[in-house]
Formats: structure tokens, sequence, C-alpha cells
């Protein structure tokens, strides 16, 4: 068997290996990047899409925009294995598991602490039957989900690989294959695998019915039947070549990675079919540590510095991974079954995927055009012009040459366009010669076309005007020329016209112009604008000869095909804005099938019928919102979409990071996104994947985000999280409560305080009432108790003045008694009469003398001061003159008396009160209008004014 195996091996050996020309596209990504360590052991993808990394700092996330970073303390991740949102990992000595907490940032949660007395690398983990094993260097830890439990079982032997093959765990070791038993975790040697001797494996690959055994220098077996068959045409390449790492396997595809040559590749149903890619072919660098296919069949590298993304059956293959040895690509022709390539450095003929410089062709080429039969290369150094039949080429050594056209009139001349104007060639002999310069045009001429018109042409001068000129019959002078003024409309002068349909139109920053052959002007292509991407910039329009449309708008490159007789409904954009060059876009269709793209680094091959894989449906997302002030995590993409993510009002500056899962997207993806309860409308497509918020007032937010075309037609789904900001604490429900009850409880002590303050001045009042009653009291009880006492006095007084007159009355009784006994007895003795009237006339003088007595007034007059106040004593100090009987009339008008009253009081008649009132008038010195009465009133009233003192005594 082995000298059968070494045959095979021997006579593979001189079977060419047909190497592809064209490289896959690769994207690599270094550790500056990420932000990680340099090596990646393991990759795995979620179902979501994103891709985790083993890495050595931690498990390193990437979702087509954002690299994250979740490290494991003092541990670097070896491996890993997900199941739903759950992210198994281990490392040195540890393993445990991630799973999203309440933001969605995935937080780790170790499983180390139930085991004991173990150590060593944790290299894979799988799942079998809902139990998690952990696999290291020589044990098994079987992990139940359910009870949260690990059971660990030690083996005798170094565990150098592992894998699930047929829902059952097979470790791959130097001694052979083990099988292990899942009940116990004992392991069991599989027959026949032990035939590799010493050999180590390097991976087991479970692919349906056998199990791939790759070793690290025999190359690879299939285990079947308890048999090792050796894969004959592949070791024939790998065997005793390269030290052999890991692999994976997708459908018919197989990868190996190797620890010095980088990655191959196999197509298990074509076996001769090969590919390497290293470090000279585009890799970082040459160990690959992990293969990983994606969910879309392209092959991720964990790199011993960085990762790789090889994008494997690509419609778009670049011919140069690297640096283009031959420089930057301008044009390209496929001519008599060879393609010959036109770059800065000269032309280049590209066969079995190496191109060759052509000698005499050297200098910068600018257009590549076949005339008749005929390959006529225009350039910086001339004219280059190559003939397959007669297998010749010669050189026309003319400086500055756009390109050469050739003249439906007229077979035997063509005209060239230079840098300073146009020019003829004639045939000679056979061959191509100079003939002469078109006189009457000294402007540069790069892209000029000729008109339907014979001798006419167009091209657009060096103002960025369109220009048409018209030829004499000999292509030697111009005997007409039109230039079109457009305003600010600017058109490119390289390649910018264009016949489509015979219709002549041309690319301008304003959008796509056509000429009218009516109105002799140009004017806006409605038509195609419409069936392109609108009114716009276009900067490069080229239509194939199967009508498929290939243009430049915005930087990026666009195709829409034409198929069974109309175009598609939306282009396909291919992106390139950072490699094609500007002003020298150019795509030639080299076969039905596939086109040739010029770009910085040499040329871009396009498979047309598969470029619709480029237009596939990409995934938007809402990676994360942070507090912009506290640089603090809120919200992570785990998070389901229906989580009300609430701030507090101080967390109310925010920046949301939002992305696309696109990776393999050829464009500059765009995005339109819109804040609910903010903005209005969706903004304009832009290509920043962060938002920033400042100072957002409370309420409840949705953010959204789509991925979109130029126009603002939505690509993807929409992603969306809606947050809510609380208001600050002065204006929350609590705070509002809190017034409210604080409002009230105002209202409460402002109504006490009103009411006390009412109380109080009621209190006041009542105690001030209560002090001037007292005091009006007091002053009445004072003022009552000196009126008794005045009183008092007064009738004391009276009572002593009565008793007095009474005495005087009583002695003057006495003495008229007297006298009337005198007289009795005088009368009764019959004395004689003069006696008897001396009796009665001292009788009469006696009761006289007691009826007008000056005594009696003067008590009078006392007491009637006592109680008028002093009314006597202040007539007296005003009226010194009355007389006594003018001052008893006084006081008896003070008191208001009338005249009938005072009559009797004074002993006289009423008209002798009018008389003495009368004459009382002309002693006080009183006007006829005066009233008596009222003066006399005002003597005491003015003297109590003037005299406060004098009522009180």
């Amino acid at each position: 068997m082995n000298r059968l195996y070494y045959l095979i091996l021997l006579l593979l050996t001189l079977i060419p290996l047909k190497v592809h020309s064209w490289n896959d596209k690769i994207i690599n990504y270094r550790h500056d990047e990420y932000n990680a360590g340099f090596q990646n052991w393991m990759i795995k993808q979620h179902h979501q899409g994103w891709i985790y990394f083993a890495n050595n700092e931690g498990l390193l996330e990437f979702d087509g925009v954002f690299w994250d970073l979740h490290e494991i303390p003092n541990t670097m991740v070896r491996s890993l294995f997900i199941e739903q949102d759950t992210i198994y990992v281990g490392g040195s000595s540890e393993f445990g598991f991630f799973i999203p907490n309440e933001i969605g940032s995935l937080t780790y949660h170790t499983l180390t602490n139930q085991t004991k007395d173990w150590s060593g690398e944790v290299w894979n983990i799988v799942s079998i039957d809902s139990y998690i094993y952990f696999i290291t260097d020589g044990y098994v830890h079987k992990f139940n989900p359910r009870s949260l439990t690990v059971q660990t079982s030690r083996f005798d032997f170094k565990i150098d690989c592992s894998t699930v093959y047929q829902n059952k765990l097979y470790l791959g070791t130097i001694g052979g294959v083990y099988q292990v038993d899942l009940m116990d975790l004992k392991a069991h040697l599989v027959a026949g695998s032990n035939s590799l001797g010493e050999e180590k494996i390097s991976a087991l690959i479970a692919d349906g019915d056998r199990l791939i055994v790759v070793t690290q220098y025999k190359g690879l077996f299939t285990l079947k039947d308890n048999k090792l068959i050796p894969h004959a045409t592949i070791n024939t390449y790998l065997a005793n070549k390269y030290p052999l790492f890991s692999a994976s396997k997708n459908k018919n595809i197989l990868a190996v990675g190797t620890v010095n040559s980088g990655i191959c590749l196999f197509d298990e149903q074509n076996p001769k079919l090969f590919k390497n890619y290293d470090s000279y072919t585009g890799l970082n660098n040459n160990t690959v540590l992990s293969t990983f296919f994606d969910q879309d069949g392209n092959l991720w590298l964990g790199m011993d510095k960085g990762i790789s993304y090889i994008e494997l059956d690509s419609p778009i293959q670049p011919m140069f991974s690297t640096i283009s040895p031959i420089g930057t690509g301008y044009c390209s022709k496929m001519y008599n079954g060879n393609l010959y390539l036109g770059t800065n450095q000269g032309l280049y003929l590209y066969n079995n995927g190496k191109p060759t410089l052509v000698n005499g062709a050297e200098g910068q080429i600018w257009s590549i055009n076949e005339i008749g039969k005929e390959l006529l290369i225009a350039g910086d150094n001339g004219i280059t012009i190559l003939n397959a039949k007669n297998k010749e080429s010669y050189h026309i050594s003319k400086r500055g040459v756009w390109e050469v056209k050739a003249i439906r009139t007229n077979p035997n001349y063509l005209l060239y366009a230079t840098y300073s104007g146009i020019c003829a060639l004639k045939r000679v002999n056979g061959k191509w010669v100079y003939s002469h310069v078109v006189e009457g045009c000294g402007d540069s001429t790069a892209g000029f076309i000729e008109d339907i018109n014979p001798q006419t042409f167009w091209y657009v001068n060096s103002h960025k005007q369109i220009e048409r000129i018209t030829l004499d019959d000999d292509f030697r002078r111009v005997i007409d020329r039109k230039v079109y003024q457009m305003s600010d409309t600017i058109v490119d002068k390289f390649k910018t016209l264009q016949y489509i349909d015979n219709r002549l139109i041309a690319c301008s920053n304003y959008g796509i112009l056509e000429y009218s052959r009516v109105t002799d002007s140009f004017h806006p292509s409605e038509q195609l604008e419409s069936i392109l991407d609108g009114k716009r910039e276009y900067r490069y329009l080229y239509v194939d000869t199967l009508k498929n449309i290939w243009y430049v708008t915005h930087k990026e490159l666009k195709f829409l095909e034409y198929k069974e007789g109309h175009y598609a409904k939306r282009p396909i954009n291919l992106g390139m804005s950072y490699q094609l060059i500007n002003g020298y876009q150019n795509v030639e269709l080299i076969h039905p099938q596939s086109a040739l793209i010029a770009v910085e680094n040499g040329f871009i091959k396009a498979e047309i019928d598969h470029l619709d894989k480029v237009a596939q449906p990409i995934k938007a997302f809402i990676h994360s919102i942070v507090v912009e002030k506290e640089n603090e995590l809120v919200y992570y993409r785990n998070k389901e979409t229906s989580y009300n993510l609430q701030l507090s009002y101080q967390q109310n500056t925010i920046a949301v990071n939002y992305g696309a899962l696109a990776i393999k997207d050829y464009g500059n993806i765009l995005y339109s996104f819109r804040l609910e309860n903010d903005d209005k409308e969706w903004c304009k497509p832009i290509s920043i994947t962060k938002k920033e918020y400042t100072n957002l007032k409370e309420g409840t937010y949705t953010f959204e985000v789509a991925v979109v075309d130029e126009q603002g037609n939505h690509l993807s789904n929409t992603a969306s999280v809606t947050f809510t900001i609380a208001p600050p604490w002065f204006r929350s429900i609590w705070a509002y409560i809190g017034y409210f009850i604080l409002l009230v409880g105002l209202f409460y002590l402002v109504y006490q305080r009103i009411t006390l303050s009412k109380r109080l001045e009621l209190i006041n009042q009542r105690k001030k009432h209560q002090a001037i009653t007292k005091l009006k009291d007091q002053r009445i009880i004072e003022l009552q108790n000196e009126n008794l006492k005045n009183k008092v006095e007064y009738q004391s007084q009276e009572l002593s003045g009565q008793m007095l007159h009474v005495i005087s009355k009583n002695e003057t009784l006495e003495k008229v008694r007297d006298e009337a006994l005198k007289l009795s007895k005088a009368i009764d003795e019959k004395t004689q009469p003069n006696t008897l009237k001396q009796h009665i006339v001292r009788l009469i003088a006696m009761i006289n003398h007691n009826l007008g007595g000056d005594d009696n007034f003067e008590a009078f007059q006392s007491n009637f001061d006592l109680v008028h106040r002093d009314f006597f004593r202040i007539l007296d100090l005003k009226h010194p003159t009355l007389s006594r009987n003018d001052k008893v009339l006084c006081a008896y008008l003070y008191m208001n008396l009338i005249s009938k009253e005072i009559a009797p009081l004074m002993n006289i008649s009423v008209r002798g009160v009018e008389v003495n009132r009368y004459r009382l008038r002309k002693k006080l010195g009183l006007e006829r209008e005066e009233n008596l009465t009222e003066y006399l009133q005002s003597l005491i009233q003015e003297n109590s004014l003037n005299n406060p003192s004098t009522e009180e005594k």
C-alpha cells in the first residue's frame, strides 16, 4: 500500500496544476486596527452575522464596522463556541461563557471555580446533546447548562485537536484518533487510525460520513470504515512541504492553513484547481492559526499577526492582491486572443497569469484601439502598431498622443488626438506613417469622436467646453467651428462624449447632456438619467457591445445590465471609489461575460453573470449608545430591539453608533436615519456611522437607521431602538407631586398664617378695643366719679346752702312770727295805729330783705360754677362790668331756658326778661344776627380748648 501511495504521488507531481491568474478579494486587518492582540486562535460566527475571534487579549468581536474586545482578566482566549446568545470561551487554565447583560453588553461568567487540580490550554469547545465540552491538552470538561455543573475527566495522552463527528466526540493525538464515551468520558482508540505512527494530527474535520484527518507533514487523510485513505492529489502538493496547522471545509472547498506558507485552497471536485495565498500574494503573514468559512462561504483566517478575509468566488477579482508590478492601469484590449494592458509604465501582454512588457511600447499608455486588423496603442511616447496577421509591430515617434480614431469616409487616413491638437496618419505601402497636422485646432483634443455627418468631429477643449469642428476634404484644416456655452456645466475632457443609439451624449457635473440636431444645442437627457441615478454628477459613461452601461457617479463605478431587450430596474454599485483614476476611468469588455476595469493598482476583472452577488441585501444594525459626558455604555447591539432604554436627564447627550453587516459590499455604504420626536424627515444619505445628540429634552424617542442609495431609497431593513429621557428631578412626576404637596402645604401655611394673623389682629384689636374700652370705662368711671363727686359737692353745698337758707328762712320766719305776734298783740291791745303800722312796715322790710338777699345769689353763683365749669368766673373775666341780675340772666340763658321759664325765676314779667335780654346783648357787644345763647355756650367751649385741664379739675 505504501509503495502504491508513493507511486501515485510521484506520478501526480508530473501533472501541472492550473494556477489562477486572477486573485480573490483579500482584506487584511492589523492588530492596531482592531486594537487587540496579534494572534487569533479560533473564529466563529453569530447567527446575527457578526464574527468572533479567540484573541490573545480576549474575545474579539467584529460586525463589519466596529471592533469590540471583551477581556477576561489575565487570560488569553484560545477557543470559542456560540450557541444562541451564549458565547463559550476557553483559554489558559480558564473557561466560562459570555452572555448579554441588561443593556446587551457581554458579561463573562467563569466555570473554572467548579473544577480543581487541572491546568493547560482549552483548545476547542463543542456541543453534543445540549452539553458543552471544553477540550484541553489533557482534560475534557463536560458542562451542563441546565444545572450549571461541570464534570472533568483526565486523559493519559496529549490532545492535539478534536471535533464532533456523527454526534460523537473525537480526539486527535500522536497515537491516533480516539472516540470519547460521553457517559463516563472514557476514550477508545479508533481502529486503523494509528497507522500514522508518531505523526501529529493538526486538525479533524467532520464531513458527512467521513472524518478528514489533517496531519502536520504527511498531508490529508480520510478516516472511513476504520481505514485511513490519503488525499493523493492534494498531498502531492502538501506532503513534506508545509507544516499544516489548521483546516476547515465548506462544500467542496478545503482550506488548509500552514505555519510558513499561508493558506492553501483545494476544490475536492477538481483537485487540480489550486490556490495559495501568502504574504507575497496578499496576506498579513504566512502563519495561519485558524480558518473559518462564514455564512456566505467566504474565508476568514486567524493569523499569527492579524486577521485576513478572503472573498471566495467573487464576481470581482483583482489582478494583484499586493502592489501592482505593472503600475497604474489605464486601458486594455483583447486582440487576437491575447490580453493587452496599457499602464503608466507601458504596454503589457498578459498571458498565463504573467504580464510581459512589450518592447518598444514603454512609457505612459493612454488608449488601445483596434482598427481594421491592427492594434494601435497611443501614449506619451507616440503610437505603437501591432499587426497580428503579419506578426509585426512598429512605432511612430510622436510625443503626447491621446488616442487614434478611424475615419468612416476615408479608410486611408487615421486621425489622432494629441496634447495640442489633431494630426493625421496616412497608409503608405501597407503601413501607417505620419502625414500632417490639422490646421486651426491647437487645443488638447482628448476623447474626440466623429460625428454622423462626414468631416465633422466633437471634443472637449481645455476650457471644458464641448466644441464641434468640421474639416476640409483632405483633413488638413478646420473650416467651421462652434463652441457650446452651457453656463456652469462642466464636462471632463477625456472620454466624456459617447454615442448611444446614434444620440450624442456628454457627462457633466449637472447630469447627462444630449445633443439635439433640431435646436443645435445640448439639453438634459431625462430618459437616460431616469434609468441611471437621476440628475447628478456623472464622470464617465461607457456602453459596451452588449448595451450594458458602465458609468461613474460620485466616484463610484456602477453597472446597469441590458438583458432580453430592456435594462434592469436598478444599477449595481461596484464601489471602487478609491481605486478608479479620476478623469481616466476605463472599462473594456474582454469577453461576453467579463469586463476589465482600470484601477490604481492595475486592473480588476468583473464577471458580469455574477455581479448580482454584489447587490445582495445587507443588514443595518445599531451597535451601541454611549452617554457622551461620562463615556458610559448604556445600550449594546445584543439587546433585543423591543428594549426601551431608560436614561436620566443628566444622560441627555448621547452618541448613537450604527452600521451595516456588509463586509463583502463593494460600494460606499450610505445610511439615512431619523430620531422620531425630534426629526421630521430622514436625513440625507451619508457614510458616517455615528450620530450625536446633545441636550435632548425629556420624552420618548425612537432612533431609526437604514442603508440607502444616493437617492435615499432603502436598501436594507430599518434598525431601531427606543429610549426615554427622564425629565430633570425638578420636572419629574414625583417632583410635581412634591410641588403639589408643597403648594398645598404652602397654601395651608399661608392660610394658617393669614388666619393666625387675622386672629392675632382680632386679638390685638380686641385687646386694643378692650384697652380703649377699659380706658374709656376708666375715663367714664373717672368722669362719673368726678361728676358724682361734683354732684355730691354740689348737692352738699346745695344742701348746705339749702340748710343755711332754711335756717335763714326759719330765722326770718321766726322774726316774722315774732313781729306777727307783736302785731297781733298790739292789735289785741288796741295799740296805736302808728305802732301797728311800724310793725307792719318792719315785717314787710324783713320779707323783702330775704327775697333779694345777696347771700342767696352768692350761693347760687358758687353752685352754678361747680356744675357748669366756672361759668361765672369765665363770664367775669370776659365781661367784668355785668351786674348781678345780668349774670343770673346769663346763667339761665346758658341753660337754654326760654323767657317764660326765666320770668318767674327772676320774679319779673316776660316783657321784663326780653328787655333785660336786649340790654345784655348791648353790654356783651353782640351783633343783631348773633345768637345770645350760642355765644354764652361758646365761652365755655373756647375756654375748654384753650385750657383742657380746666375740665379735668
